[in-house]
Parts: C-alpha cells; sequence; structure tokens
C-alpha cells in the first residue's frame, strides 16, 4: 500500500447531484482534532514525498477545515522537512476569489471536472488560469467517447494545459465505443507530440485496479482504511475488508498494508462479469495511453570522447590546447551494455561521433542490443557525404541533432574555427531530410550570433527541420576560457530569441529554448525545453555514470532567493550556475502570477 499517499475525506456532503458520481453521500464531516491526529501519524511516518489528497462529498464545504489542515502541515514541515503536495479535486462550484487566493499561495493542485466547468467559467475563469497547478478532469462515458478529442482541443483553446482522463468504470461498454475510445486517444497523442507544454495524469488512478487507490484512505468518521474503495456505494456493505483502525486508536504499531487481491474479490462481487472485463478494457488502454506519454524514454548520453573536426569558440567539452581524450571501443560497448538495462533510447556525443574509425561497429553493436532510439548528436560534416549518411543510417542511426551556428557561411564557420564547415552541415540537414528521418538541430546562443537568431530561424524552416532549439551557453571548457567575448547578457538575447522562435511556430515547426528562465520566457514559457527533456543517464569517463536531471537542477543550474517568490519557482530551473556568479540576480525578476 501506498503509505506517503493520503486520501482525506473532509465530509460525504455535497450539493450536486451529478449522473456519474459513484461517492456515497453522507452528512457527516471530519472534525479537526481527528485530522490533526492522522496527519500527525502519516507525516512522521514513510518517504521524504508526501502527498495529501482532499475528497468528499465536496471538500470545500470544509474549507475552514481544509484550511486549518495546510497550514498544519506548512507549520509541521519546519521541522521534518519534507516535500508535501496538495491535490483538491472539486466541482468547482464553492470556488471565489478567496478560495483560489489560498489555494494559489499554498500551490495546491486543483482538480475540476469538464462538466461542472462549464457551468462555472463565465464567474472565474480568469483567477482559475492564474492557479500554478491547475488540471481538467474529462469524465468518458460510452456515447461521449466519440468527441473525446473534439472536447481536448476545445478545453486546450480556452487554456488548460494538464489533464486526467477518467472513463465511466464498472458499466458495459459496446466494442464499438471501446474501438473509437483507442483511436481518439490516439489523436489526442498525436496532437502531444507536436505540441509543447502538455501534461496528462490520472490523478483517481494510483493502484492496480481501476478506479480505486491502495492508499491510506481517512473517512470523514474517522475511520482508516486501506482504499478508498469505501467511498463507493456499492461498496458500503464491505467497508469492513479494507478497515485498518479509528484514528483515535491509532499508533506507530498499526499494520497498514492492503491485499489487492481481496479489493478484486470485492469487486467481483459487485458487478456482473461484463463489466468487469469491459472497464479492464478500457483501463487497458487509458494506461497504455498515460504511461506513453508520462514515460517517455529513458536515454543513455554515451560520451565517445573530445576529438572533432570543428573547434568551436564556445565548447563546453575541452579548452583550447588541451589534451584530447577518447573513449576505447572496449570502453563504449561496456557503457552501451550497462545503459540497455534501464534506457531504451542512446545518444552518441562528443566531440564528434562522427569521425571515429568504430562509429559504424559501434551503432551495429546499439542496435544488436536492441535500442529503439539511436541518436547521433553530430556537426553534420560527414553526413554531407550522401554515401557516408547511408551507411549510417543503414548500421542503425535513426535521428540526428546537427548543431547549426550561423545562417550563413562567415558567421558559422568563424564560430566552429572550421572553413567550408557551413556548407557541409546544411548539406547534411538536406541529405538527413531527404530520408525522411526527423531532424533535429540546436544552435548555441553566444555574443557573436544572437542578434542573426532569425536569420538562422529562416534557414531552418527553409531547409525544413522537424524541431529547432536555441539553447543558451553554458560557460565551460572553451567558452569559460572565453567568456568576455562568448557569453552575452541573456536579457539583450531575448528580443532576438522570440523574434526567431515565432519564424519557427508561424511555419508550424516544433521550437524549443534551453537554459532560459520562465520570468525571461514570459508568454513564450510553453516553450521551454526542460519540461520534456527525457529522463537521462550521461555515461563519463572514468566509468563513471551521471544522472543528468539530477546534476541540472541542483549543481548546473542556480536560483536566487528571490525566485522563491515567483510563481514558476517549483517548475523553472533557473540559469546556468556561471552565468549568475558572474552577472548576478538584476535581470531576474520573480513572475507574481500565471502567464497566459
Amino acid at each position: 500500500m501506498e503509505t506517503d499517499y493520503l486520501t482525506l475525506i473532509l465530509t460525504r456532503k455535497c450539493k450536486e447531484n451529478c449522473a456519474f458520481c459513484f461517492v456515497d453521500k453522507e452528512d457527516i464531516s471530519l472534525n479537526e482534532e481527528s485530522a490533526k491526529k492522522i496527519l500527525e501519524f502519516f507525516l512522521n511516518n514513510g518517504g521524504e514525498e508526501k502527498t495529501i489528497k482532499f475528497f468528499g462529498g465536496e471538500p470545500l464545504l470544509e474549507f475552514g477545515l481544509l484550511k486549518n489542515i495546510v497550514r498544519f502541515c506548512t507549520e509541521k514541515n519546519k521541522t521534518i522537512d519534507k516535500r508535501i503536495n496538495f491535490i483538491l479535486p472539486t466541482t468547482g462550484t464553492l470556488l471565489n476569489n478567496d478560495t483560489l487566493d489560498f489555494i494559489k499561495l499554498h500551490q495546491i493542485e486543483l482538480v475540476i471536472d469538464s462538466l461542472h466547468f462549464k457551468k462555472i467559467r463565465n464567474k472565474i475563469l480568469e483567477p482559475l488560469f492564474s492557479l500554478p497547478f491547475l488540471t481538467l478532469t474529462i469524465n468518458i462515458s460510452p456515447e461521449s467517447a466519440i468527441s473525446l478529442f473534439r472536447e481536448f482541443k476545445k478545453f486546450y483553446a480556452l487554456g488548460f494545459r494538464r489533464f486526467n482522463y477518467l472513463p465511466f468504470y464498472y458499466i458495459k461498454w459496446p466494442d464499438k465505443s471501446v474501438r473509437t475510445l483507442k483511436k481518439e486517444f490516439d489523436k489526442i497523442k498525436t496532437f502531444y507530440q507536436d505540441t509543447p507544454g502538455l501534461y496528462f495524469k490520472n490523478c483517481d488512478l494510483q493502484g492496480d485496479v481501476p478506479l480505486f487507490n491502495s492508499c491510506l484512505t481517512c473517512d470523514a468518521s474517522g475511520d482508516i482504511y486501506s482504499s478508498n474503495a469505501i467511498l463507493f456505494k456499492n461498496f458500503s456493505k464491505f467497508k469492513s475488508n479494507f478497515f485498518i483502525t479509528n484514528i483515535h486508536k491509532l499508533d506507530a504499531g498499526n499494520e497498514l498494508k492492503i491485499d489487492n487481491k481481496r479489493l478484486l474479490r470485492v469487486i467481483k462481487k459487485s458487478f456482473c462479469k461484463q463489466a468487469l472485463r469491459d472497464t479492464f478494457k478500457i483501463d487497458k488502454i487509458l494506461n497504455t495511453f498515460i504511461e506513453s506519454l508520462a514515460s517517455p524514454v529513458k536515454v543513455a548520453d554515451v560520451k565517445l570522447g573530445n576529438s572533432c573536426n570543428n573547434h568551436c569558440k564556445f565548447c563546453v567539452r575541452k579548452r583550447t590546447g588541451e589534451k584530447v581524450v577518447d573513449k576505447t571501443t572496449k570502453d563504449i560497448r561496456r557503457d552501451l551494455l550497462n545503459a540497455r538495462k534501464e534506457c531504451q533510447g542512446v545518444i552518441f556525443t562528443g566531440g564528434e561521433a562522427a569521425i571515429r574509425n568504430d562509429f559504424f561497429e559501434l551503432i551495429s553493436y546499439a542496435k544488436r542490443l536492441g535500442y529503439e532510439m539511436i541518436q547521433i548528436q553530430t556537426n553534420g560534416r560527414m553526413f554531407a557525404y550522401k554515401s557516408f549518411f547511408l551507411k549510417t543510417i543503414g548500421a542503425g542511426a535513426n535521428e540526428f541533432g546537427v548543431s547549426i551556428h550561423g545562417h550563413i557561411p562567415e558567421l558559422h564557420d568563424y564560430l566552429t574555427s572550421s572553413k567550408g564547415s557551413f556548407y557541409q552541415t546544411v548539406q547534411a540537414i538536406k541529405n538527413i531530410k531527404e530520408s525522411g528521418l526527423l531532424v533535429f538541430t540546436n544552435t548555441v546562443i553566444n555574443k557573436s550570433n544572437y542578434r542573426h537568431l532569425p536569420q538562422i530561424a529562416q534557414l531552418l524552416v527553409n531547409l525544413g527541420v522537424n524541431h529547432f532549439q536555441f539553447a543558451f551557453v553554458h560557460a565551460l571548457g572553451a567558452a569559460a576560457e572565453h567568456f568576455q567575448s562568448i557569453v552575452p547578457r541573456i536579457s539583450m538575447v531575448m528580443p532576438y530569441v522570440k523574434k526567431g522562435l515565432d519564424i519557427g511556430i508561424k511555419a508550424g515547426i516544433r521550437v524549443m529554448t534551453e537554459a532560459i528562465p520562465y520570468c525571461l520566457m514570459g508568454e513564450y514559457k510553453d516553450y521551454i525545453s526542460e519540461k520534456i527533456i527525457p529522463s537521462t543517464k550521461i555515461f563519463e569517463f572514468y566509468n563513471e555514470v551521471i544522472d543528468f536531471d539530477k546534476i541540472r537542477t541542483t549543481i548546473a543550474k542556480a536560483k536566487s532567493e528571490s525566485c522563491k517568490r515567483c510563481f514558476y519557482f517549483l517548475m523553472c530551473e533557473g540559469v546556468w550556475r556561471e552565468y549568475s556568479e558572474r552577472f548576478g540576480w538584476k535581470e531576474f525578476n520573480p513572475v507574481a502570477s500565471h502567464i497566459r
């Protein structure tokens, strides 16, 4: 059972009579003394991250109790120092400026269902979208499945970016509706892949059993159960199966376990076989969809070495005159084998991978190991040669990330310190496009090229790239050595970044930025790449394996004390630490509220 997740049923009362609601309503509410007792137990035990979900009935009928609970947890956290997440599902009918201000202040995730939103949208639309974590639950019946994608696009156009899907469970679904549901989710997935800034979750599915959570559940009566199944009308007679104890008898010795087989036995007693079969069928469709979005391919970034046929003035891998170090074939094969235990994709990075004598051998080995994605990060020069490129994709490479830093030879070749490199890189992009494979590009923003980002964007649009990124220079290696001539003020860069992004957006190309904080991105916040970077392990030299997510957010980047006042503090990774150490924080101003 999930002991770091608590469903706290503040009340069984609700003024609505929703046809799809499964809750067994009663005129009963949790008292504050009981709430604090279960919270003391919950927060003092288990892991370092805790999630508290307020439930009902309508939890906002007990808004005073909810406020006191949040304040109690906040005060308690000063001594236990854990991460506490609050989730508030609600019909939304009781939302007003006071409730929304409190929810915003304490960064509570508000989950509102689509049917009730239609009733209240005119009353609270603007303040609702000022919340940091706003999730829309879309209920799906067999009849409404056919319009799922259309409904999704409608709510996306209104400004929703976080979605939660909840099919009608434990009823019969016609085969046609099941097939339709899968097709509609496929449409949404395609939309997601082409649209940055979207997030999908399923707040109401925490366990293996559809709809019901295997988690600590405190009822409004003060009784503690091992599943939220006790809320369901059909299950009221089976409550004893999940009963643990009462709040006032709770102590550290209580057994907090659940037998999922028991829950399944109860379910089988309560529903007909057809409803059960259909429930698990649609739940599988939903889970397949959610997992494909919420769990991106885990990637291994395998560093091959520092040898390169360019000599970029901002290279983070080495300084001028520094000895070149490359891994052996044996070392790289070992990295690929070890990484395959947990990674489905691999990125070969350098230096320049394509100039190695064992280049094709390594790609073929990665393919034999079963990597789904084999990406080459490259300056593109070797792939200007058609035969070399075709041999590369024949060996198994199926993605290419090409670096391009100027829109004309004079600029690009100056930055790479390699005459003729511009024409070779451009030809490489053309070869990749001609093959039908996706091509991504990365442009490092620096003092020499930032004023030309719009022209670079136009070149990339003309070349037909699928995705381009502007990455703010990281002052390591050669970039640190030549900091003064390489690293611009980030605030001066932004007008050109936004003009470049606009060119790509207008052309229908996926565009992103890297290492630029939310406060500077403003209305372009949906184009921040850090939100979608897949979980990555970097295989460096000397058997060193680095968790890129952790390094990037805790060591490589920094945030100031004033950043804590920013609406996007929890989402933003900050700025490269070396930049803030040199220039300070005057360019960065906390954002007061959600930017639409």
